[in-house]
């Protein structure tokens, strides 16, 4: 992902400074992210599977799975 380049890229030029803690966090995450589908659908219908009943689908723009959760236009 371009985010983590520029964060790798920064903290490698010395431009970036994270504490030991904050640079094992930065690996986590990464690895995390790494795994994630790259389908934004996929990912959206895995979340909702796991998490669907722990937050409100339309505060976040969300349609229910029914309706393919397809961003609604603001």
């Amino acid at each position: 992902m371009i985010e983590q380049a520029v964060l790798k890229d920064g903290l490698a030029l010395g431009k970036l400074h994270l504490s030991r803690k904050e640079q094992q966090w930065l690996t986590r995450i990464e690895d995390a992210v790494a795994v994630f589908p790259a389908d934004e659908e996929t990912l959206l219908h895995e979340m909702e599977s796991q998490y669907g009943s722990l937050y409100d689908k339309a505060s976040y723009g969300l349609k229910s799975r029914s309706n393919c959760l397809r961003p609604t236009a603001v």
